[in-house]
Parts: structure tokens; sequence; C-alpha cells
């Protein structure tokens, strides 16, 4: 009797705790200068970089999973491009003071879809895509997550996707894609009982040597993918989101099937997947991208991480509209 006492003692603390970090706010640890306009939409936000005189492309970028919107830092930096960094739902937006300089547009409205989810996040990036955008030729970005957010988006608006007189092309890099995978080595922590777990280990996470170990998962240091490596932990607001965040993005890889390309059937779009990807299962993100067919161009990049963009920036298909293009063009 005094063991089964124990065991319900044992069971509610247990409980109490996973309750207390479930929602215990986390602070972030790092930001960065911004100069621009701060949208607040639905649960995210939206980072707008103006270009100098009319556009020639705007660039919305979406990060991952954990990530921050400065993943996408220096990529996108010819002073002709709109730059719209869109951030994932209830995460922080590590820049300064950005309180003071949030707006709340008058064209945003409660959305159906529940804060975490990659249908959320994709709703608010057709938002975007319909009132912040000033440029005819538009790029999606989307990394990892950002990648299903934004093949979630064209499904969800096909309408705004392919109206008339704007071109817009695609880049989903190292991708949650239909029918993929969590890679192997997480697949414990992407369980129940690992999720159950981590809003208790969140502390523990937080205190981990992310750079050290960043090697472990990103491979050697390039640019400032340790850097990144080392917020993960802080970037969201809170462990449940997290918790969400995870859940979601295996329902929504089991239940998309391949027939979801078809939406970029005649889009130009580019599918990068990385060498040694150990956050998402590489052969089945590969041969999901294979079936999406088309004008969707799949490239396998050699010797990068899950953190493609910081391994081989390079690699990412050049603006049509940049001014380096149109130099290249010339020459």
């Amino acid at each position: 009797m005094n063991q089964w006492l124990l065991a319900g003692a044992l069971a509610a603390l247990a409980v109490g705790l996973r309750r207390r970090y479930l929602d215990r706010p986390t602070r972030p640890i790092y930001a960065k200068e911004f100069e621009g306009e701060i949208h607040r939409i639905g649960a995210c936000h939206a980072l707008v970089r103006r270009a100098h005189g009319k556009p020639r492309t705007s660039v919305i970028c979406v990060p991952g999973f954990l990530e921050e919107v400065w993943y996408f830092d220096g990529l996108y930096d010819d002073p002709h491009t709109e730059c719209i960094y869109l951030n994932n739902a209830d995460y922080h937006v590590t820049t300064v003071s950005p309180e003071a300089r949030t707006q709340q547009p008058e064209w945003d409205r409660p959305l159906p879809y529940a804060v975490g989810t990659i249908a959320h996040d994709a709703a608010v990036l057709n938002l975007v895509l319909e009132h912040l955008v000033h440029a005819d030729h538009v790029r999606l970005h989307g990394h990892s997550r950002g990648g299903a957010v934004v093949l979630e988006a064209a499904l969800q608006r096909p309408d705004l996707h392919h109206r008339a007189g704007r071109d817009i092309e695609y880049v989903l890099e190292a991708p949650v894609l239909p029918q993929g995978r969590i890679h192997p080595s997480l697949g414990l922590a992407a369980t129940g009982v690992g999720l159950w777990l981590l809003p208790a280990l969140m502390p523990l996470l937080q205190r981990l040597p992310m750079r050290r170990l960043g090697r472990l998962v990103f491979g050697p240091p390039s640019g400032q993918k340790l850097e990144l490596a080392s917020r993960l932990w802080f970037n969201a607001k809170r462990a449940r989101t997290i918790v969400t965040n995870v859940r979601d993005i295996e329902s929504w890889m089991a239940s998309r099937t391949t027939a979801a390309y078809e939406v970029l059937r005649d889009a130009r779009g580019w599918i990068l997947v990385a060498e040694m990807d150990l956050i998402l299962s590489r052969r089945h993100m590969a041969r999901s991208a294979h079936q999406a067919g088309g004008t969707i161009t799949v490239l396998e990049i050699p010797a990068t991480s899950h953190m493609l963009a910081q391994d081989a920036p390079g690699e990412i298909p050049m603006l049509t509209g940049s001014e380096s293009a149109s130099r290249k063009t010339a020459s």
C-alpha cells in the first residue's frame, strides 16, 4: 500500500513539474540590431527590410524548428532586394527593443489554425505575400520546417501563388517534406515519452554546450553556424510550443502525400538536400523530393549538414532579379 502511495506521489510530482515547465517563459539570449519594420501577424512576426527604391525582387525567408530568422542573415543583402523574415509563431523576436517598433496591421485577422502548427505559419505567410510584398518577382525560401510552411502556404492559397502578373520561385532547403521522416538518431526524443519529459528537461537542454554539440550534429564550424546552434533552445517562448512543433511536423509529414507537389507543378523551384543531415532522414527527403517533378530541380549538395546554407551559401540558387545576377548576365 505504501509503495502505491509513493508511486502516486512521484507521479503527481512529475505531472506538477511538467505543468510548471510547459508554459514557463524562456528568455532569449541574443538580440541583433535591425533597421526595418516589424509587423505582428497572428502569433508570428514579420521583419521587413525594404529595398533602396523599387525592389527588383521580394524574398520571404521562413526559418526552421527552434531557429531564429537570422539563419538567413547575409544571404539576401542586395540593396535592390526587399527581404522579409517571417518568425515562427510564439518565438522570440531577437532584435533590439522589438516591442517599441512592432506594428499591428489592420489586415491581420484571427486564423483557424493552432499556434505552433505548420498550417498557422503558412496562413501568416500568405498574409505577408498578399499585403507586404512590393515586387512582381518573389522568392519564398524555407529552411527545414520552413520548407513545409512554404509548401503548405501554396496549398492553402493556390490562387494567390498563381496570381497573374506575379512570378514566384521556391527554395526548399533541407526541408520537411511530404512522407519525410525525422532522423533515426532523434527518434526517441520525438516519441510520446520524450515529448512528455521535454518541458521538465528544458533547463538542462538550455545548459548543454551547444557549440560543442553543434560540431557533432552540424559538422565543422562555418560562418555563423555554431553561434546559431548555441541559441536553439532559447528561441521558442515556451516548451509547449516546441512540443506542438514536433508533433505537428511528424503529423504533417505523415499525412501529406507527394501529390502536394502538384501545386508547384508550373513554378520555378529548387529542393536542396544535404549530404549529412542528422536532423531529418536524408533518404526519405531525397525520395520525396525526386517525386516533385515538373519544373522543380532537386540539388543534392555534397559536404553539407542540415544547416546547408551555412555550409555552402554559394549553393543557394541565385536570385533572378538580383544585382549580382544582372552583372553575371551582362558579362
